[in-house]
This record gives structure tokens, sequence and C-alpha cells, in this order.
């Protein structure tokens, strides 16, 4: 039985599925196929990258992609309920005991470094929804992220 792909499928599972985002609509996650790598290379002109490192039982990164013209607040924001529903999922499911960092913003010569430095990569994507605007944002989840895994 292989191990790793039990627990990146666990991981997977984890993710909130949707939940509404205060009073700026809903976040929905995108149905996709099981352990969906990278469908393609992302684009990284015009994106900014929000990471939320996992310290505990689980170490792991949370990678949020969105837009730069957009808010970093607000998606900081939406990027810590993800990771925090995530870490209350792991605790209670497999029994984790996870704590999350505050999010850090970071420059697009990060983002690509711990891209291509880490190839275990959990991809997802999801769409805010306020009335009829549908905003996508792409997450990247990297387990087993601890020292020597690229800087954050």
């Amino acid at each position: 039985m292989d191990l790793t792909y039990d627990f990146n499928s666990n991981l997977q599972n984890a993710l909130p599925h949707t939940f509404d985002f205060y009073h700026l609509g809903s976040v929905e996650l995108k149905p996709m196929p099981p352990l969906t790598v990278l469908p393609e290379p992302i684009e990284l002109n015009g994106v900014t990258g929000i990471a939320y490192q996992f310290k505990g039982d689980f170490q792991g990164l949370l990678l949020l992609l969105v837009a730069s013209e957009l808010d970093v607040s607000t998606y900081s924001e939406m990027g810590n309920i993800i990771a925090s529903r995530l870490a209350n999922s792991l605790q209670s499911k497999e029994g984790l005991d996870v704590l999350i960092t505050p999010p850090k913003v970071l420059e697009r010569a990060q983002v690509a470094r711990i891209i291509q430095s880490n190839p275990n990569q959990i991809y997802s994507a999801y769409d805010h929804i306020l009335e009829n605007l549908v905003v996508p944002v792409q997450t990247l989840l990297f387990p087993n992220w601890g020292e020597g895994s690229g800087n954050a």
C-alpha cells in the first residue's frame, strides 16, 4: 500500500469544498480529478503568492496564487480560512496537532523557486463568487515542507 498516496489523498479531501466568505460572497472548490498536480505550467506574471506554513505533526506549505491587482489582505484572509480549515480537518480526521503561521506575501521569484524545487504538490482551484463576479484562486499544497524545502 502506498501510504504517501493515501495521505496526499486525505490532504486533498481535507481542503474545504465551499464556505461563506463574510459579506464578500462565497468560495467554492472547483471539481478536479484526485491528486491533480499542476495541469500545465502556471503563468506567474501578474500573480501574487500568499504562503502559509503548517507546523507540528504535519509539516507543509499552502500557497495561494491570485491576480496581483486584487486586494492582498482580502485574499490573505481567504487563505487563512482555507489553511485553518485544513488544519482543523487534519486534527479531527487524522489526529494531528497542526499549527499555521500568519500569511506571508511572496515575490514572483520566490513563488517560482518554491514550485520548481518541490515536485510533490497538490494543485486545486477555487472560485470566489460575489454576485455575478467570479474570481479564480489557485492553491498549491506542498506536503513534507520543512527545512531544506525552499524559502517561503
